[in-house]
């Protein structure tokens, strides 16, 4: 028996594609697929197995790498190779539920310990993790030794003056380059932004299409690279590979306190922007369906944003602390992350219309740019 169990464990693990999983030397009882940063990943999987004693294996993917593996996998016939997804825009978990990927979770109790009903989807899919601004920032010591003026918001960006040195993401690979494609496409709804994207360029745009093509073709041409992983940009910022980027702001605030990025700063974006809600949600047909609902009801306690600090994570918690209330992270206030404006972020919209985004995306800059990269 015990050999046949070491049989099955190894070849579900061989099965599962990418970097190895951080496991036990046993027979999983959960196999989480983690898309936050690998130590925010690894942190939260310790703290439930020290909590529960249950044996839980996890992988770190890009969520757009989870979003096709399971897709494929359930295409092919077969059940998902995992039991959670951790991580990622709630973006995604909208267009996978819409698939059939992810099971219903309806909790009220759960649900009540949220700051607000934006932050899960109301159908049970997803469970919020963390609220994340997505946003422009900079190396002010690589932008000072070139003698260039630091970016002011989203039209600025198109400048040429920027001209190979914005890093931004792959949205076929990263749920961050999903977030990226809809907040423009968003703005690119109003009048205003059309009209000043318009004069930035010398173009009469009309229409959201028109709009957003037309921003994303300039902007490519100030683009070094679409990176594969959302948190890459920010993450490059201590070796100096990027002095303009485009990610979410918890990922620079990381950088600056933790890794000591001094000359990391964010832009007030006077175009107003949007944000993410960092989610998690079950797999449907998954192997481990009772243990991956008290993985979820772990996330809505104060013991799992305990561990945020310790896995680089600075962002927002979505659910209320001991007292009740929203939770307040100095350390984003300081950097200056809450005083960028945000619109009204329609996750209806994207929820509809992702696909088509990322369509005018390739379109707008040329489709198999090599720029994208996957690796």
């Amino acid at each position: 028996m015990k050999k046949a169990k070491i049989f099955l464990v190894t070849m579900l693990l061989l099965a599962v594609a990418g970097t190895a999983f951080a496991q036990g030397n046993s027979e999983p009882d959960l196999i989480v697929y983690g898309s936050t940063e690998e130590a925010h990943v690894k942190v939260t999987v310790e703290a439930f197995k020290k909590l529960t004693g249950y044996n839980v294996v996890y992988q770190r993917l890009s969520a757009g790498e989870v979003q096709t593996k399971i897709s494929e996998e359930v295409k092919a016939g077969g059940k998902p190779s995992g039991d959670v997804f951790f991580g990622g825009t709630n973006d995604i978990y909208n267009e996978m539920a819409d698939a059939g990927l992810l099971m219903q979770i309806g909790d009220e109790q759960l649900q009540s310990r949220y700051v607000s009903d934006s932050f899960y989807d109301k159908d049970g899919y997803w469970y919020g993790i963390y609220k994340n601004v997505l946003g422009i920032f900079y190396s002010e010591n690589e932008l000072n030794l070139r003698g260039i003026e630091a970016p002011k918001g989203w039209v600025d960006l198109l400048d040429s003056r920027f001209e190979n040195l914005v890093t931004a993401c792959n949205p076929n690979t990263a749920g961050t380059g999903k977030q990226m494609v809809n907040v423009i496409a968003q703005l690119c709804y109003t009048e205003a932004f059309r009209q000043t994207v318009g004069e930035k360029l010398g173009l009469t745009l009309n229409t959201q299409e028109e709009c957003f093509k037309a921003y994303f073709a300039a902007l490519d041409s100030n683009i070094k690279e679409y990176t594969k992983s959302g948190g890459k940009p920010a993450n490059y910022l201590a070796s100096g590979e990027v002095v303009v980027g485009i990610s979410y702001m918890q990922n620079v605030v990381e950088q600056y306190v933790a890794y000591g990025v001094e000359d990391a700063r964010i832009v007030i974006i006077p175009e107003t922007t949007g944000y993410e809600i960092c989610s998690a949600g079950v797999f449907a047909n998954c192997a481990h369906p009772e243990v991956a609902k008290e993985f979820i009801a772990y996330l809505t306690t104060t013991d799992f944003v305990s561990h945020f600090k310790d896995g680089g994570c600075y962002a927002t918690p979505c659910i209320k602390d001991e007292n009740g209330n929203a939770y307040e992270v100095p350390e984003a206030a300081a950097l200056g992350i809450t005083s960028i404006p945000l619109f009204n972020y329609d996750t209806n919209d994207s929820r509809t219309n992702t696909s088509k985004y990322v369509g005018w995306f390739l379109e707008a800059i040329g489709g198999s740019s090599n720029k994208l990269k996957t690796e």
